[in-house]
């Protein structure tokens, strides 16, 4: 039986627009995937970024026998393949640093090297004014290297060394070791204000140090944190935040550091005074002598 044109013109353009539909539906659900790829693909990539400003950083530890010349500038052999300590953070903002720095860091069987050097767009007005080495640094440009040598992640096992641009150095070792006091003067720094900012050498005998007596390789935490005065921006290697998170310091991996020394020691004293006498003449009095002290344990 003959369908009448009407009726069959009806059904093709139901059928046609119900074609048109799905073509659009279809279009629409493509654009809707591609949307949500792009803002799937631009989160992750957010994240990343803000991953590499907060994660828990590394520095494989790298042992050389042509340790660096303590002279402000980083041409020496062993810098130039030292692992580098990149991506600061700024603590507040939890943001890259504007002014950002480079380190690096070896080792040798006596001592621990550290190489900076630390941007700034500014460098004519960058402040340096602390001449006194041991005084506390404040109130200008500065850099520290923090060391953990028995991974505590403790405030009170941590050793602090900071530099400003000229040089001069103030070093904070471990609670508990005042022993080792006279030490303090062993580590040495140079420093320079070059024309992108200022480098800084540090170098740290591990003799001033406490620290585990192994023989394998072990792990210890490590960081580097600066303050720019002019900006007031205080950047982090690896962030711990304005509380200062110490869990967050970065790693410094596979270091073997040297056999610990026993050592003997012999500090010798003298030891004045004055009396008083029957006569009410003063009398005056000396006392010399020495103590002599040996480390049972390393």
């Amino acid at each position: 039986m003959k369908m009448p044109e009407l009726t069959t013109a009806k059904t093709l353009k139901a059928h046609k627009c119900a074609t048109n539909e799905r073509v659009k539906q279809k279009n629409y659900t493509i654009v809707l995937l591609i949307a949500l790829s792009f803002t799937l693909i631009t989160s992750l990539q957010t994240s990343a970024v803000e991953n590499a400003q907060t994660v828990r950083k590394e520095l494989l530890a790298v042992k050389t026998d042509q340790p660096p010349t303590i002279d402000g500038i980083l041409d020496d052999v062993c810098w130039q393949d030292a692992p580098q300590a990149i991506g600061f953070t700024d603590e507040r903002t939890e943001k890259p640093a504007k002014n950002q720095s480079i380190g690096r860091l070896v080792y040798t069987g006596t001592a621990i090297y550290v190489g900076l050097h630390l941007y700034d767009d500014m460098p004519d007005k960058i402040v340096a004014r602390q001449t006194k080495d041991q005084a506390r640094i404040r109130g200008e440009d500065w850099v520290s290297f923090s060391l953990d040598p028995f991974h505590t992640h403790q405030f009170s096992d941590r050793n602090f060394f900071i530099v400003n641009p000229l040089g001069t150095k103030y070093a904070h070792l471990a609670t508990g070791r005042a022993e080792k006091s006279e030490w303090i003067g062993l580590w040495k720094t140079a420093a320079r204000i070059v024309e992108d900012g200022w480098i800084v050498e540090m170098e740290i005998p591990w003799q001033m140090l406490d620290y585990p007596d192994t023989t394998k390789p072990i792990r210890m935490g490590i960081n580097l944190d600066r303050e720019q005065q002019r900006t007031g921006e205080r950047s982090w290697w690896c962030n711990l935040g304005v509380n200062e998170f110490r869990e967050n310091d970065g790693h410094w991996i596979d270091v073997l550091p040297p056999p610990r020394k026993r050592e003997l020691k012999l500090l010798p004293y003298l030891i004045g005074g004055i009396g008083e006498t029957g006569t009410e003449e003063r009398e005056y009095t000396a006392r010399a002598g020495a103590d002599i002290r040996y480390e049972v344990t390393p």
